[in-house]
């Protein structure tokens, strides 16, 4: 069934004499070397892993920092209709430990630590995750960020204090204009369409709601992990100052173990509005961006940026 499915891949299966950095890695796939401008004096590897995420590896000897980025290819649009928010609030959880790192506090502070800077952002099909940090600890630090996406904890006790901090976030954003002005092209939209959902999350949504409806809400985010964290949705970008033998290395090291569920790529449905919807009514789809903590700064902000998208036609 799901094993059938067709391979969507950013890049085009690598051919030719050529030696690539990832032929040695057991079941990985090379993939075509991305383009890049002449002064681009970086070195470049596309590959997929045998569970199917697929990775451009960047190395730049010299550099000062070091980054990684990945696009998970699920956001508010597939958030379980008894729980509206559920996307975003699973982005937050995936901060505060891991089976391998188990301590909450311990990424958030290896990355200070390393003079570095981290975050991630939910969007409507999209959730992403990044970091940079000193380029002498990225391949410690990537190892830490991988494990959100094997086996975070989702402990009972992060999760009713994290709700608080969504609870937060939707207070002060509800005061925004730009965030207001996005509520009103959804109230313009079809109320079938998941555009129209509740996608920041709040007290009510995530925790009164769930509690008088018998919805346990640390199981739908487990749930939820489970489902759509799925190799063959992820995309991942690595930038660093090691060899590219030896970045590839240690994506292999750390990402071989994010499960794949051949789960397909969520699809919806383009049509904003109802069909009884005033010719009139045609709202610009506008794109809210819950993002944990800040805005992406410096090299973050670059690698987000151009990380790959995972809504991919098929070859």
């Amino acid at each position: 069934m799901a094993d059938s499915l067709p391979p969507r891949r950013l890049l085009g299966v690598a051919k030719g004499p050529e030696e690539h950095p990832a032929s040695r890695i057991p079941g990985a796939t090379p993939l075509v070397t991305p383009r890049t401008f002449p002064a681009d004096k970086g070195e470049y590897a596309a590959f997929e892993l045998s569970n199917g995420l697929q990775v451009i590896a960047v190395s730049r000897p010299g550099t000062k920092m070091g980054a990684a980025a990945m696009n998970v290819n699920v956001g508010y649009f597939s958030d379980p209709q008894a729980v509206p928010g559920l996307a975003h609030f699973c982005e937050h959880m995936l901060f505060l430990g891991t089976a391998k790192y188990p301590d909450e506090s311990y990424y958030a502070g290896l990355v200070a630590s390393r003079a570095g800077e981290e975050n991630a952002s939910t969007s409507r099909e999209n959730t992403e995750y990044y970091f940079g940090v000193d380029a002498d600890h990225m391949i410690e630090v990537l190892d830490v960020f991988a494990q959100f996406f094997v086996a975070p904890k989702f402990s009972a006790s992060a999760t009713a204090r994290e709700l608080h901090a969504i609870d937060e976030e939707f207070n002060e954003e509800y005061v925004d204009d730009d965030i207001r002005a996005v509520q009103v092209v959804k109230a313009c939209t079809g109320s079938t369409h998941p555009y129209s959902a509740f996608d920041c999350g709040n007290v009510v949504s995530l925790e009164e709601v769930p509690a008088a409806t018998g919805v346990d809400v640390r199981a739908e985010l487990m749930a939820f992990h489970a489902k759509w964290y799925s190799a063959n949705l992820m995309r991942l970008v690595v930038y660093g100052a090691e060899p590219l033998p030896v970045l590839v290395d240690a994506i292999a090291a750390s990402f071989a173990d994010v499960p794949n569920m051949h789960t397909p790529p969520p699809r919806f449905d383009p049509a904003l509005l109802a069909p009884d919807a005033p010719q009139h009514q045609r709202p610009l789809l506008s794109e809210p961006r819950h993002a944990r903590h800040r805005p992406p700064r410096g090299h973050e902000a670059e690698l987000a940026q151009h990380t790959p998208r995972c809504r991919i036609v098929e070859e």
